[in-house]
């Protein structure tokens, strides 16, 4: 935007864990509340005529559902609904509070992302493997933008 152009590039992907959860595998993640595409399911609409799957449905292990145009609030536009399977997991120190912190790479839809999480919310460290789903504030940085002069 600033450029006033497109851009394309690597991206590096940051996401600060909000309200979520780490499961052992993807099979607890399937049987969690988490898994379901309603946050709700009293609340669910219910099945459409002729829909044979399982009701309410259920989102994959590695799914993300963006926020972003779904309020007018701008503080909800960089939030979103993220579930991945955990590569691998550090700990960290803030050098600004001195409060540890983790970050934990993540393989999501078509995506990878750093996922930082509070180690007061989350004090043992989530190993390969696991499953971490909820709500995320998500940012990307282009590396080396590229000037795109199609049209779009």
């Amino acid at each position: 935007a600033a450029l006033g152009q497109h851009v394309s590039g690597p991206a590096r992907i940051t996401a600060l864990g909000v309200n979520v959860a780490i499961y052992p595998d993807e099979q607890a993640f399937a049987a969690s509340p988490h898994s379901q595409a309603h946050p709700s399911p009293e609340t669910a609409p219910p099945p459409p005529p002729g829909y044979n799957g399982p009701w309410p449905p259920r989102l994959g292990a590695e799914s993300f559902i963006s926020h972003a145009g779904l309020t007018d609030r701008p503080q909800y536009q960089s939030r979103a609904r993220l579930s991945g399977t955990v590569l691998d997991a550090t700990r960290r120190v803030s050098g600004l509070t001195g409060q540890s912190f983790t970050v934990a790479a993540v393989r999501s839809a078509g995506f990878e992302a750093s996922l930082c999480l509070a180690a007061s919310d989350h004090p043992d460290l989530p190993e390969p493997g696991n499953i971490i789903s909820g709500l995320a504030v998500v940012s990307a940085a282009v590396d080396s933008p590229l000037l795109n002069t199609a049209q779009a």
